[in-house]
C-alpha cells in the first residue's frame, strides 16, 4: 500500500473527552449514552493510537519521504518483492514422469544347427570284408540252376555255420527279418542312398534301429533259406527303401568305390 504522508507531517491525537449527552429537542434533559456507542468509541481511540506507532515507527527510520512510496518490507534482513507473489501450482502434474530409459537386451545366439544324421557312418567308406577266410563260390551275375537261372545279385563266402558277421562299413539297420529265399537277413543303411545286404544267417544279432560300426557283428553265418551249405550272400543296394536295387559289389570290396 502506498503513503503518501509527508515526512514533517505527524497525526496528533488527543484524548477524546466525554461530552455531555446531546439534547433532544432543545431541552435541558440529558439523554444517556448507550453502551454499544461508548465501547466503538473506545475501539476507534485504540485504532488511532496504533496507525500513529506505526507512523511514528517509519518515520524514526526515514522510510517514508515526501511523496514517496514506502521501501519494500524486510524479513530477517532479506528485502520482499513489490508486486503480487507468484506462488507454485500445488495442484499435481497430471502427465507421469518419464519412464526411464531401457537398454535393449541383446539377442540370445541361436543354437547350434544339429549334426547331420551319419547313421553311424562318419563319412565315406571302403568296405570290408564281411567275414573272415571266406572262400568265394558264387560271383555277382552267375547263373545257376538252383537259382532258375537268374543272375547272381550277389557275392557268396562259404565258411562254416556260426562263423560271426560283420558290418562292412558304419550305418544303422533298417531291416533284421526272415525271407523264404534270402533266409534270415539284416540290412545295413550307410547314407547316400547305400545299403548293404547280409543273408541266409543261422542267427540275426543286429536289430532293426541299432547303429552300428564298421567291423560290429551282426550275425553268424548259416544255410536258412534257399541254400546248398552254410554261406553268407552278400550285396549292395542302392536306392531309397522302397526302390532298392542290387548292383556290383566287387568294386566296394576292392575299394574302387566307397559307401
Amino acid at each position: 500500500m502506498s503513503c503518501c504522508i509527508a515526512a514533517t507531517t505527524s497525526i496528533q491525537t488527543t484524548p477524546i473527552q466525554p461530552q455531555p449527552p446531546a439534547l433532544v429537542g432543545g431541552g435541558d434533559v440529558p439523554i444517556a449514552a448507550s453502551p454499544a456507542l461508548a465501547e466503538a468509541i473506545t475501539q476507534l481511540g485504540v485504532a488511532v493510537e496504533q496507525l500513529q506507532a506505526v507512523v511514528n515507527a517509519m518515520q524514526g527510520a526515514g522510510s517514508i519521504t515526501g511523496g514517496g512510496e514506502a521501501p519494500p518490507a524486510t524479513v530477517q534482513g532479506t528485502s520482499l518483492p513489490k508486486g503480487p507473489i507468484s506462488l507454485p501450482d500445488p495442484s499435481p502434474d497430471p502427465s507421469p514422469p518419464p519412464a526411464p530409459e531401457s537398454k535393449p537386451e541383446p539377442a540370445p545366439a541361436p543354437p547350434p544347427p544339429p549334426p547331420p544324421p551319419t547313421n553311424g557312418n562318419p563319412g565315406k567308406q571302403k568296405l570290408i570284408s564281411p567275414v573272415d577266410g571266406a572262400k568265394i563260390t558264387s560271383k555277382w551275375g552267375d547263373v545257376a540252376a538252383i537259382r532258375n537261372s537268374i543272375p547272381h545279385t550277389g557275392q557268396d563266402f562259404a565258411v562254416p555255420a556260426g562263423t560271426p558277421i560283420k558290418a562292412a562299413a558304419g550305418g544303422k539297420v533298417v531291416e533284421s527279418a526272415f525271407h523264404e529265399i534270402n533266409g534270415h537277413y539284416v540290412i545295413v543303411d550307410h547314407g547316400d542312398g547305400l545299403s548293404t545286404f547280409y543273408g541266409h544267417q543261422s542267427e540275426r544279432i543286429a536289430k532293426v534301429g541299432d547303429e552300428v560300426k564298421q567291423g560290429d557283428v551282426i550275425g553268424k553265418v548259416g544255410s536258412t533259406g534257399l541254400s546248398t551249405g552254410p554261406h553268407l550272400h552278400f550285396g549292395v543296394l542302392e536306392g531309397d527303401p522302397a526302390n532298392r536295387k542290387d548292383i556290383d559289389p566287387v568294386p566296394f570290396l576292392n575299394g574302387s568305390r566307397e559307401v
